[in-house]
């Protein structure tokens, strides 16, 4: 989601005549797009600023803003620390940026009031080329009223919000006629969309209208929160081959009673079953998942838990992080009863678990023929192209760059914990 914050500000400035530059020292605007899910971000926030403000003092004329959900959450703070930044836009604001722009009579005029206006969601300016070529983020919903004990996005992306569906499918077929192939679909919990201007479509039925859009070829969506993820969007992706297949359902834990005290709103066993309905009805499902180690009051047999769900489930991949306690969340209360040794080592035995998990299904793909959509140059080698699974598996290939975009077959020679080798059939 922020990705995409920072995709729609370039466009805007592109729309205002700006161009954009890889050389801070170039610049006559700097926007800082924070974000605050995790502790020790501030510090990060604030030394990137002193590094601005020094060259402000070199351009007089340069714009500084700092954007996105830390700017939400501490606007004052922002402007008392940092007087040198002209403006600050919340998560909830990023929208109202082309009125602050065009409000902008001097660099000197500090924003302190912004323009007053409703916090709909709205889409990517039209005409304006993305950051990619090959895949279109569309918002179809933002903020989340879930309230995770450990989570700071309500606060920082406000309430549910979501878009109507007749402006998402017309963000979507303009991408289309621009010839991008793949749309990721954005929402803090798309699976709890629901169109504001008719009740009765839903996630499903918003994937099934995004399925015949002529042009676009793969679907993509995150984030889907375990208890509101349905048998009916199970049978959407099985039946509607656009559909990824792939599935991000974030864990956070395999403890039930962690679980509770987390205020997720399912148990392990239902979770569980969750996964099974998706192994059962798409064999060739790949499934990712968040996982938090060392939450106030997880003793050894909670994390033994975690760690006996990844070995049942065999994720093809995790994102995993040690606890953070935020400011404003119901776990800001709770005793930080594990300590950072112990969250540190917990952290090292699950990814280390995960790592064989995963080295071991992708070594079982070696020798088969994938379909990838490549999408990118590879990190690791200049010479080389990577395209993605359906199921979201990464492969390099040697290719020319004209073959960016298109869909082709690869037999897979090696593999990785994170990756596959492969070369065109």
């Amino acid at each position: 989601m922020s990705e995409h914050d920072s995709e729609y500000m370039g466009a805007v400035l592109l729309q205002k005549g700006y161009l954009s530059t890889e050389e801070e020292s170039q610049a006559d605007i700097i926007l800082v797009n924070t974000c605050c899910v995790r502790e020790k971000v501030e510090h990060k926030i604030f030394t990137k600023l002193g590094r601005l403000t020094k060259l402000k003092r070199q351009n007089k004329k340069l714009i500084i803003g700092v954007t996105g959900c830390y700017a939400q959450l501490a606007k004052e703070e922002i402007k008392r620390r940092m007087p040198q930044v002209d403006f600050v836009l919340g998560a909830q604001e990023i929208r109202r940026l082309p009125k602050v722009m065009g409000s902008l009579r001097s660099p000197q005029k500090r924003q302190d009031k912004m323009p007053d206006e409703s916090r709909q969601v709205e889409g990517f300016p039209c005409g304006f080329r993305r950051r990619s070529s090959i895949q279109a983020m569309v918002t179809i919903m933002e903020g989340c009223n879930n309230f995770c004990a450990y989570c700071i996005v309500p606060f920082a992306r406000g309430r549910e919000r979501s878009r109507a569906s007749e402006e998402i499918l017309r963000e979507i077929k303009e991408a289309a006629a621009e010839a991008y192939k793949e749309v990721l679909l954005l929402g803090q919990n798309v699976n709890s969309y629901c169109d504001p201007s008719n009740n009765s479509i839903s996630f499903a039925d918003l994937l099934i209208k995004v399925h015949q859009i002529e042009g676009i070829e793969r679907i993509r969506y995150v984030t889907s929160h375990p208890k509101d993820f349905s048998f009916r969007l199970v049978e959407t992706i099985r039946d509607y081959p656009k559909i990824c297949r792939h599935v991000h359902l974030p864990v956070q834990s395999g403890s039930t009673r962690i679980l509770k005290l987390m205020n997720r709103k399912y148990s392990r066993d239902e979770y569980m079953e969750k996964i099974e309905w998706l192994k059962r009805e798409i064999p060739e499902i790949g499934i990712s998942t968040d996982i938090i180690v060392g939450f106030p009051e997880e003793i050894e047999d909670d994390f033994k838990q975690t760690m006996s769900l990844l070995e049942e489930v065999e994720f093809d991949g995790i994102y995993s992080f040690k606890y953070s306690p935020r400011p404003l969340t119901k776990a800001y209360q709770y005793p930080d009863t594990v300590s950072e040794e112990v969250k540190g080592s917990r952290l090292m035995e699950l990814q280390a678990l995960q790592k064989r998990i995963q080295l071991a299904k992708n070594q079982s793909l070696v020798g088969r023929v994938v379909e990838i959509l490549v999408d990118s140059v590879s990190k690791k080698d200049p010479h080389a192209l990577c395209g993605r699974t359906s199921s979201n598996r990464i492969v390099n290939f040697k290719g020319s760059p004209d073959l960016m975009g298109k869909f082709l077959r690869v037999k897979i020679i090696r593999s990785g914990p994170n990756s596959l080798f492969g070369e065109r059939v």
